[in-house]
């Protein structure tokens, strides 16, 4: 017993092994309040309204919940039309300021809630498919906690911080020759030693898990653990009856064993190699491997750490992806049945018994590997250094100029500099990024080869002579490797000089099917800066972190065309007011006093129809004189594109153009 306190103190007070733990735990705290992102972001931007119809129909649904729900959600998406068309009538004289505001007080109570019953809406028809094991509860909270199935590696790190030096240490100074000598040195130098390591790494897993909840009561809260696991729809295959809570303690059990297995390797590649960094790269090497090569499938019936430590696998059931265009189903990931987990639990017990009698018996100067090759060990250390660089790479990030750039979602197909156009062409023989320069032939901007298998969004942006198009590619069915760590579908942000033609990327990421990311799958529209990029939807507007990948929808309504001028977005409000955006300081201001139907943005000004004048088109200079009247006919629509002004006029079907002056374009 002395000498296992023995070691305990000298690994967490000798070797200061308590302020890495604490800096660890105060790092990933940091880090989870950096990089976290609600998984259902439209809930956490409307969560008052939210819970307050949460509140009425939270838990088990039953006819008077779903007759609850169906109704309210009629009168707001009504009550949100009535309202647009009650300032309508306002600004065009058919009711005084008075009957407007009797109008809109009527609706109101319906129509402020709309977003947040729209988000419980699609957690509804979730929940109305199994009502006996899907319940209406506030998911943010539990996503958080549960969903994430990513390797920890920043806890393999601290690991082998804290342990590998444990062993290793001893061998390089030479004490283990000095415990040999004395009664059952040996055998105490590999017991007390791997105890310690196991015992920590399970209290370090305990100690992360408990930060993980900690900050995830703090940001979202945990309510009604007592729901069916199924409630999350990620768990919707889930074969298993258990509750929200009971699964969180699965799941904190299974990562502590995981945490023990990896303790027992750590020890044993310590003893193995007695080197610092030939004990890391082999450890890299047995979670590292796995992780980067094998399927989510196989990964979780090898007995290796790697499977505990993300545990999540364990609660799924099998997951299918149906093509769509013939409509059949791949296995993306087949569930680990009850005899297939029993039966991995005990080989990697064995596994676990032999490493400890490998430890504890062969670490006497017996099993010495790298005694004479100290020089070899720099070398590999210098090699996988420049592999690192290499892999890592330094490419450009296209950094976009501070000037100022106008973008208009009417156009986003189209992009009109002083000496080219873009047009983007997302279907047909002609699909891709369109470039005609003065008086020369239209050619192709897309410079990958394979176009045929990726798939490029009717949607451009463009800025300082860079054209930025957006780039989709689904994972070939017969490659599994990546399906629920990477996702079933990539999709890049790329960049093309139209002097140069060389191509970047300035945005990346992956996902699967009805993940956080599946927005994506519905762009329109889409602009940036160099902090952050900013993708329209049917229903939203996201704004993404470049650095981070941070997600958060910005509280603009789409009621039309959303404008972008460098700095500020440009939007039509539940008031028919134009209004714009500061993405500097996050405030909202109103435009002047524009009352618009439609719009579009251009670098002198705004042309908008005045719903306060019959709809005619205006124009008005953000110089502070006058909006001028441009055409007299009651507008429907306008858009810019190839730097002409395109409207459509009531009653009407055939375009009307207008040419914009040169330093208006």
């Amino acid at each position: 017993m002395r000498t296992f306190l023995f070691e305990w103190k000298k690994l967490l007070i000798c070797r200061r092994g308590w302020l890495v733990i604490l800096s660890a735990f105060v790092i990933k705290f940091g880090y989870l309040l950096i990089v976290d992102s609600p998984e259902f972001a439209n809930i956490e931007l409307y969560r008052n309204d939210y819970m307050y119809y949460m509140q009425k129909v939270e838990g088990r649904l039953n006819g008077e919940k779903i007759n609850y729900i169906e109704e309210t959600a009629s009168q707001s998406a009504a009550a949100k039309s009535e309202i647009a068309q009650s300032y309508s009538d306002f600004y065009a004289g058919n009711i005084s300021e008075e009957e407007c505001d009797q109008q809109v007080l009527k609706q109101q109570d319906f129509a402020v809630r709309y977003k947040g019953m729209n988000a419980l809406y699609e957690q509804y028809l979730y929940a109305r498919q199994q009502p006996e094991c899907r319940y209406i509860v506030y998911p943010n909270g539990w996503a958080a906690l549960l969903q994430n199935d990513r390797q920890d590696l920043f806890f393999v790190l601290v690991l082998l911080v804290l342990l590998i030096p444990l062993f290793c240490s001893e061998y390089l100074c030479r004490v283990d020759c000095f415990a040999i000598t004395t009664v059952n040195g040996s055998r105490n130098f590999g017991v007390h030693k791997s105890a310690v390591s196991v015992i920590l790494a399970m209290l370090l897993g305990l100690f992360f898990t408990i930060g993980h909840i900690i900050f995830c009561i703090i940001k979202y809260g945990l309510p009604h653990a007592e729901y069916p696991l199924q409630s999350l729809a990620y768990f919707s295959s889930c074969p298993y009856s258990i509750s929200l809570g009971q699964a969180f303690w699965i799941l904190a059990f299974l990562r502590m064993f995981g945490a023990a297995f990896l303790a027992a390797l750590i020890c044993f590649a310590a003893v193995l190699t007695r080197r610092n960094a030939s004990s890391c790269l082999v450890v890299l090497c047995m979670v590292g491997i796995p992780y980067i090569s094998f399927s989510d499938s196989l990964q979780y019936r090898l007995p290796m750490p790697l499977g505990f430590l993300r545990a999540v696998g364990y609660l799924l059931g099998n997951e299918v992806m149906a093509d769509s265009v013939t409509g059949e189903e791949t296995v993306i990931f087949s569930q680990v049945s009850s005899a297939q987990f029993l039966y991995l639990c005990m080989v990697s017990l064995i596994i676990i018994f032999l490493c400890g009698l490998f430890v504890c018996y062969k670490n006497c100067n017996k099993i010495v590997l790298y005694k004479t090759y100290k020089k070899r060990n720099s070398r590999l250390a210098t090699f996988l250094f420049s592999c690192f660089l290499f892999l890592s790479g330094c490419g450009k990030t296209g950094a976009l100029e501070a000037m100022q750039v106008i973008y208009n979602s009417t156009s986003s197909d189209s992009y009109w500099a002083n000496d080219f156009f873009v047009k983007a062409v997302e279907q047909g023989e002609n699909a891709g990024i369109w470039m005609k320069k003065n008086n020369e032939e239209m050619i192709n901007m897309v410079r990958t080869p394979f176009r045929s298998d990726r798939i490029h969004a009717n949607c451009i942006y463009g800025n300082d002579g860079i054209v930025y198009y957006i780039s989709s590619r689904s994972e070939d069915d017969s490659n599994i490797r990546l399906s629920r760590r990477e996702g079933k579908m990539k999709v890049c942000v790329l960049g093309i000089s139209a002097d140069s033609m060389e191509e970047f990327c300035k945005f990346e990421v992956s996902y699967q099917k009805n993940s956080e990311w599946s927005f994506l799958n519905f762009v329109t529209g889409f602009f940036m800066n160099n902090k952050n990029i900013w993708f329209v939807t049917d229903d939203a507007v996201w704004q993404i972190d470049l650095l981070t990948h941070k997600k958060e929808v910005l509280n603009i309504p789409l009621n039309g065309n959303i404008s972008y001028d460098g700095r500020r977005i440009y939007f039509i409000d539940d008031e028919m007011r134009l209004s714009e955006y500061d993405t500097e300081t996050g405030r909202i201001d109103k435009v002047g006093n524009i009352a618009a139907g439609a719009y579009v943005l251009t670098p002198n000004g705004i042309y908008f129809s005045n719903l306060r004048d019959q709809n005619h088109l205006y124009f008005d200079r953000r110089d502070g004189s006058e909006v001028q009247m441009i055409v007299e006919k009651n507008i429907t629509s306008v858009e810019i594109e190839g730097g002409v002004l395109q409207y459509y006029v009531s009653g009407d079907d055939s375009v009307h153009i207008m040419e914009l002056a040169e330093d208006d374009k």
